[in-house]
């Protein structure tokens, strides 16, 4: 068993125990009391985020689950992964994590190994869009998906697809990995942690295809899970859901 996330419509109101593999049982237990459950690098990493995530973008806080008045910090979950920061209410809610039931990606795979993944998100403010950003135990990652149809390659500073030259092909993941950096900094200086650049291609005939130019790290949609899990493990569980909760409240 493993904690998942309780959704109802779009809102995420609870944890219970679900089996690892949904598709081959059926069984669930809601969990009565979510603030004494641990988070652990599996699935439960993903479920506690989004859970806390809906209950910081309410202001609920601590375990009676009653809005906090002017929006403050309070205690349980909040003052175990960070503090609250109340978004304007006239404020679209951009999609936090691609691994629910709205989109298919291949990085979905990840939250079963305690990752936490933001889509579709922006800093306006270096003008940079932000494809996914992948928060797990081997690190952080902005990962820009690429459809580049034929066989890639790579020279020290250049990539290729069928032999013909892609031109500042690294420059959107680059802006996006810098910018997200900016916006973290606090939050990755105390960790001792910085941001990875990756691309993963869609629609390369050669799907095992793996490099590297200068700071980004190139690779296909089939292998991206893997070169995400293949780094050391540096980020308890508990540093993942608190730094992607930060990541949630600072990004557009």
């Amino acid at each position: 068993m493993v904690v998942r996330a309780l959704r109802h419509g779009d809102e995420v109101d609870g944890l219970f125990w679900g089996c690892r593999r949904p598709l081959v049982c059926n069984g669930t237990r809601k969990i009565r009391d979510p603030l004494v459950i641990q988070p652990t690098a599996n699935a439960s990493t993903q479920a506690i985020f989004e859970w806390e995530r809906s209950r910081d973008r309410r202001g609920w806080v601590g375990g009676s689950e009653q809005p906090a008045a002017g929006g403050g910090s309070g205690t349980g979950l909040f003052g175990r992964f960070g503090r609250a920061v109340s978004r304007p209410t006239n404020s679209p809610q951009p999609s936090a994590s691609i691994s629910g039931p709205q989109t298919a990606s291949p990085l979905d795979a990840l939250a079963d190994y305690g990752y936490v993944i933001l889509a579709n998100r922006h800093v306006a403010s270096a003008h940079a869009a932000v494809d996914h950003l992948v928060v797990g135990p081997s690190g952080v990652f902005v990962v820009d998906r690429q459809v580049w149809t034929g066989q890639i390659s790579a020279s020290s500073d250049t990539i290729y697809v069928d032999g013909r030259q892609r031109t500042g092909a690294t420059d959107s993941v680059l802006r996006a990995t810098a910018a997200v950096e900016q916006v973290l900094s606090r939050e990755l200086k105390s960790l001792g942690a910085h941001v990875n650049a990756v691309i993963a291609v869609d629609g390369a005939t050669n799907r095992a295809f793996q490099g590297s130019i200068g700071k980004v790290t190139l690779t296909t949609s089939r292998s991206v899970t893997r070169v995400i899990r293949s780094g050391q493990p540096t980020l308890g569980p508990e540093t993942v859901i608190r730094l992607s909760l930060d990541a949630d409240r600072l990004l557009d």
